[in-house]
């Protein structure tokens, strides 16, 4: 993209900036925009403020909400890769701190999130194989936790008020081994 040449607005031929205006003040005042931008300021109360206190207009204060906000949008376009990346080096810093707090739990639950981060572990499939039977199921808690082991199965819902045959703590067995819920 060819750059823009800046024509002189200001009446003495110059071109760039008004006189007295440098690129540090410049960058100061966005630095104090973007400040009151992340505060939630409204637009125009973040234009009142800036023009009062650095001295420009309202349309300089416009252009530098507009320039942040490319800015952002440009730094907040991450891919996949980048995101798992930083993930990743964020986990593997919990881990040394939790190895040298000797808080081994804390290592092996970072140590696992690796794993599957980083795709370690084989890709889990549940398969239903046998045949389920309806009976009554004598509380909601039964129930509840009876749907949330079909759904994490994959199988459909049963009717209000039945229930699977084996016991729920079986199925809840099976489930962490990997095993499909017969």
């Amino acid at each position: 993209m060819a750059r823009r040449e800046r024509k002189s607005i200001f009446g003495n031929g110059k071109k760039g900036r008004p006189p007295g205006i440098s690129a540090v003040t410049t960058e100061g005042r966005r630095k104090e925009v973007a400040l009151l931008y992340s505060e939630g300021r409204q637009r125009a109360e973040i234009e009142q403020i800036i023009s009062e206190k650095w001295g420009c207009n309202t349309r300089t204060v416009r252009s530098d909400l507009a320039e942040l906000e490319a800015r952002w949008t440009e730094a907040s376009r991450e891919t996949a890769a980048e995101c798992r990346g930083r993930r990743i080096r964020v986990l593997e810093d919990l881990y040394r701190r939790a190895l040298k707090a000797r808080d081994l739990r804390a290592a092996a639950a970072v140590q696992d999130k690796l794993c599957k981060i980083e795709g370690v572990y084989a890709p889990v499939n549940v398969e239903h194989t046998g045949t389920v039977t309806v009976e009554h199921l004598t509380t909601s808690a039964q129930r509840t936790r009876v749907a949330y082991l079909l759904e994490r199965a994959g199988l459909p819902q049963l009717p209000e008020g039945a229930v699977v045959d084996v016991e729920v703590e079986a199925a809840e067995r099976e489930l962490a081994e990997g095993e499909p819920v017969h």
